[in-house]
């Protein structure tokens, strides 16, 4: 008893489970179950003949029913509606019903079956007829057609048999519409300049041609003539260094009638360095590097081209005539310096510096204060390109008494701004970058590298320490000052030559010294002037390349007697800076 048997109505258990209720309860719903059975045995159904059906009647009667099946032919006609179907029939009209690889790669008939068979059929069929030839494939030009990959690799390969490059077109550079394999690319490198230039030292004559390529060309002798390959021969963008090392002067001879700097030929004095480039058509040349020289007779010289400003020192004058006097004087529009001395001549030494060499100069000064404030100000009024100051303090009110560069209205402000400001002033051509932060290996690491020279202007030993790591590491040279109280100092340190001691040498990093500032233990103000200015001057002089720096040697000053002392330094065999170089 259960949902399917609600309708009958029957008893169901008694709710306490009594086994006297419980057995009343199950001989009434057997009677009514019974009741139902043997009404339900004496109803009659109905067979209506026909669809296939014979006979008739009511099941009662045991009336027997004659069934019309179809035969395998109106199965698969499908047209009979008196006949029923078996299990067979209907496999017989199913399969009647299947599309043959006829049909199936006709595509017309609109009540066949496809089977996976006939499907991969029908797309085979089509898709052979859309698979393009061999020829169709090179052609390139059939945008209904499909590729295979063997089509595909055929085209590859006919197409880009006309577009790789040759060795030619892949060591010119030139060709934008050629292709590189792995080999012409090699070649190519081959003649690129490698991380570092190749030099090439050479006595005498060697024509320079296109194999020169951006070598490094030094020159080591004496008096010769340089020659070149033809410009065409050469080829647009093609480039090499020049230096001449030697003690001799140097004629740069192009070929034939052709020109370099708009001259037949010209002369490389000793110490210059130029960048040779060729445009096509001539060839043309940026100095570097000017040259020096010490002429001991009288005579002339004319300037060579690249030089837009020039100095001359002269060491000693003439003997006899004017003495005392240089006999060189600059002479007119014409670059000629001529000179000429009464008697025997004196010597006198002739150097060129090129004016674009300080403003394209990189500066970086550690310390906005007391001795950063002069050298800032000193090497914008100079005109260096780039000056980067790095200092994490703020103008204080008590600065004011020795550090120029700031002022009572810029109290408050940071120093590098303020100082940045000062300078913008004087100069306002000059590049200034104002970084308030603390100078660390990880920021002198960014910075040094760029710099042309560095200017330490702490005030702390640790400080002092790490930019002259820094120098050392990346090779630049330092401009190092101190002052305290009435007592200053300056040394250079210069890691481009390799005897050239460092801070480090003289002053070893663990080393114990008392720290002292100037704002704890005093300074007497006009003397970080005096260590600033100084500063300047050696950057200016390892900038312009002129002169002897103080590397090597530490200049000290006694502010109470106004002495000035000098001591040699040298490198340090255990310096532990050093040591890396």
């Amino acid at each position: 008893m259960d949902d399917r048997t609600d309708h009958l109505d029957l008893p169901l258990p008694h709710p306490e489970h009594l086994m006297i209720e419980d057995v009343l309860r199950l001989r009434e719903a057997f009677l009514k179950l019974d009741a139902v059975v043997s009404r339900r045995a004496h109803d009659s159904v109905e067979i209506a003949a026909g669809a296939g059906l014979t006979g008739g009647g009511t099941l009662r009667q045991s009336r027997s029913l004659a069934v019309a099946f179809a035969s395998q032919a109106e199965s698969e006609a499908a047209s009979a509606s008196e006949v029923v179907m078996s299990p067979l029939r209907t496999a017989q009209a199913i399969e009647a019903r299947l599309a043959s690889e006829a049909e199936a790669q006709a595509g017309e008939a609109a009540t066949r079956l496809m089977t996976p068979l006939r499907t991969r059929q029908v797309l085979d069929e089509q898709f052979l007829a859309r698979l393009a030839s061999q020829g169709e494939a090179q052609a390139g030009e059939d945008a209904q057609r499909l590729m295979t990959p063997l089509r595909s690799h055929q085209a590859f390969d006919a197409r880009l048999a006309t577009r790789l490059a040759t060795q030619q077109q892949a060591e010119a550079g030139l060709d934008n519409a050629q292709l590189m394999t792995p080999l012409r690319v090699a070649q190519f490198h081959a003649l690129q300049p490698k991380g570092e230039i190749h030099r090439l030292a050479r006595t005498g004559n060697v024509k320079l041609t296109a194999a020169e390529f951006g070598r490094f060309i030094d020159l080591t002798s004496g008096n010769f003539t340089q020659t070149f390959d033809p410009v065409a021969t050469l080829g647009q963008g093609w480039f090499c260094y020049l230096r001449n090392s030697g003690t001799g002067d140097i004629t740069l001879d192009p070929y034939g009638s052709e020109t370099l700097d708009g001259l037949t030929s010209y002369v490389m004095y000793p110490g210059e360095v130029r960048l040779v480039l060729c445009d096509g058509t001539a060839l043309r040349s940026v100095v570097l590097s000017a040259f020096y020289k010490v002429f001991t007779t009288s005579g002339s010289f004319s300037k060579p081209p690249g030089y837009i400003g020039f100095e001359v020192e002269v060491i000693g004058g003439g003997q006899g005539g004017a003495a005392g006097k240089s006999g060189y004087q600059q002479g007119g529009s014409s670059g000629t310096v001529n000179g000429s001395a009464g008697g025997v001549p004196g010597a006198r030494r002739q150097a060129f510096i090129p004016s674009g060499r300080i403003a394209a100069s990189i500066t970086v000064t550690v310390g906005a204060g007391g001795l950063g404030s002069p050298a800032a100000l000193f090497l914008g009024s100079a005109g260096v390109g780039h000056i980067t100051l790095v200092d994490n303090d703020v103008v204080d009110l008590t600065n004011l008494q020795r550090q120029i560069a700031h002022t009572t209205a810029r109290v408050g402000q940071p120093k590098v701004v303020s100082a940045a400001q000062a300078i913008t002033a004087i100069n306002p051509e000059v590049q200034v970058t104002a970084l308030q932060a603390r100078a660390d290996a990880a920021l002198l690491d960014t910075l040094v590298p760029q710099a042309t020279v560095v200017l330490d202007c702490s005030d702390n030993y640790a400080t002092r320490h790490a930019v002259n790591a820094a120098c050392v590491r990346h090779g630049k040279p330092l401009v190092a000052g101190a002052v305290i109280r009435f007592d200053g100092q300056i040394t250079v340190v210069d890691p481009r030559d390799a005897a050239s001691p460092c801070y480090a040498c003289v002053f070893p990093p663990d080393a114990v010294f008392e720290e002292v500032q100037c704002s704890t233990m005093g300074v007497f103000a006009p003397l970080v002037g005096v260590v600033g200015a100084i500063q300047a001057a050696e950057a200016l002089k390892l900038i312009a390349g002129v002169g002897q720096s103080l590397a090597g040697r530490l200049l000290m000053l006694d502010g109470r007697a106004m002495e000035w002392n000098t001591m040699r330094v040298q490198r340090h065999a255990d310096c532990p800076v050093c040591v890396a170089r």
